[in-house]
Formats: C-alpha cells, structure tokens, sequence
C-alpha cells in the first residue's frame, strides 16, 4: 500500500533543468508505508536494508528543514563506495526518494547537504546500504530411499537444503501433505523451525494408504522472498505379506488346503510399526555432500 505526496503544479513546470537542481521540487512521488526509517546518526556504521524491488526507497535523513534550501543531494554507488554519481536531490517536503535499478545487487547511498559530516575518507563511505534481491531462495527436497511405492510402516529419510546468500534465520519450515490429489491441500506443519539444510526420519501412517504424500520446505530470504521446494510423490499401497508355509513344532509343515492339520500353524500376521512416536530430527554433518 502506498501513499503519496503532493502533486502541486504541472510536472513540466518541474523538469527545467537549466536552473539549479536544489531549485526545483518532486512534483509526485510514491511513499511506502513499511519503508526503511530516516537516517539520524551519521558517525555509526552504516545500516543495510533490503527489498525485494528493483526499486530504492531511500529516506531523507533528519537533518534539516525539508521546506527550507538547499536541498538534500543524494548520492549512489553501485561498486561499494568506489566510485559515486548524483542522482538527486530532495524535493520540497519529500520523505522517500524513488530511484530504480535495473539489477538485482548491492547499493550504497550516501547524504550531502545541510547538517550532514563531510566524508572523512576517499573513496567516501556509505551511509546506508541497499541489497536488491529479487531471487527466493533455492530449496532442494530429497526423500529416501527413493522407491515407486511404499506401504504403512516404511521409514523414511527426508533430505533438505536451502541456499541463499541473504536468508533470513529461523524461517525454514517442513510440512507434509497426506494427500496431494485433494483439492485443496492441508500441509502439516513438522515443529516450529529447522535449520538451513538437515534431515528428518518419518514412519508412514496406516491412514495414508491409497493416498500419495509429499514433503514441503519453505524458507524466506532478508528481502521478503519465499523460495519452496517439494519432494518427489511417495503412494502407499496396502501390500500385506504373503501367506508362508510355517514349520510346526515337531517338524511338519502347515497343511495345504484339503488336508488336515495335524498340529496348528504360526500365524503369519505383520505387526507395523506405531506413527505415533517422535520422530527424529538431526542435523546435516558438515562432510556431507553436496545436494546437486
């Protein structure tokens, strides 16, 4: 959602460049309501924030009069502070300066002006540093052992990894969805948070059977994007274990139909693991490979 500044009078009015560029204002401009906060304090180090849109919302610093000359300049540096270009100024009463970029990447900003410390170094420091970064993170989802089907009581190792340079911490999250041909997907979430890149052992469920699960993991980067990635369908079928002639105690084998029994077989019934336990959560060891 945005806001917006005052339009005053025709924009061409605005656009003579022949007189001085402190002169003339920002006839309109967009004002982010969640934008960064204006800079104060010019001695510290400089602040970095980040946006998902090629777009830089840069602050006014509370320094001076906005209604007052001579404006505020402001100052880019797309190769961290080597080497600087002007690209404008303040405008009368403006709080935000709009300026696009046509890459994803690293910008420094820095204030001169009024109230604002001359640099004290060459090449010129930033005040503040701006990370465009447009890309979600990259998330690899692997289950094992990679089978075509798979039946209640089947252990199952879940592999993940998340890569991205500016990922945010504590916002990777594992979920599972017990049917994925529903219309609409339920996916249950598996504790709170995990790290970036780890493993997880899961027992199928007898309530699966006839369904196809999948794993999700979700993760969010410091400019907002959500990357997401899903693991390969897993169908659980009901397979029971197929009747096998059991050895009596005394030797003789189990009748066969027709016959009589002389003494009664051992029953041949699967008992499956319960879903219920906790399941087992470790991490990824440093030596393991990578997930190409």
């Amino acid at each position: 959602m945005l806001v917006t500044g005052c339009p005053g009078e025709r924009v061409e009015q605005f656009e003579d460049h022949a007189s001085p560029a402190w002169t003339y204002d920002q006839p309109f401009y967009y004002q982010p309501l969640d934008g960064p906060a204006a800079l104060a304090d010019f001695g510290g180090p400089a602040p970095e924030l980040f946006t998902a849109k090629r777009l830089l919302a840069i602050p006014r610093p509370r320094v001076n009069d906005p209604r007052k000359i001579p404006r505020t300049a402001i100052w880019l540096s797309r190769d961290a502070g080597r080497t600087w270009d002007k690209i404008g100024y303040f405008g009368l009463q403006q709080e935000v300066f709009n300026w696009p970029v046509d890459a994803d990447g690293d910008y420094g900003v820095r204030f001169a002006g009024p109230g604002i410390p001359p640099a004290d170094c060459k090449p010129p420091k930033p005040h503040m540093v701006m990370h465009v970064d447009t890309t979600p993170p990259e998330v690899l989802v692997y289950v094992f052992p990679n089978k075509e089907i798979y039946e209640p009581g089947d252990e199952l190792t879940v592999e993940w990894m998340v890569r991205d340079a500016n990922l945010k911490p504590d916002t990777t999250h594992f979920g599972v969805c017990f049917d994925i041909e529903r219309a609409e997907l339920a996916w249950s979430a598996l504790g709170e948070v995990h790290p970036s890149a780890g493993s997880v052992r899961l027992m199928v469920p007898d309530e699966a059977i006839g369904k196809i699960l999948m794993v999700r993991v979700t993760a969010q980067d410091l400019a907002g994007n959500v990357g997401q990635g899903f693991s390969c369908s897993v169908p659980v079928v009901f397979n029971p274990m197929p009747a096998v002639p059991a050895a009596s105690p005394t030797g003789l084998e189990t009748p066969q139909d027709g016959e009589t029994a002389t003494q009664p077989a051992e029953s041949g019934i699967e008992v499956l693991m319960s879903p219920g336990g906790p399941q087992i959560i470790t991490t990824m060891p440093d030596e393991y490979p990578d997930l190409e």
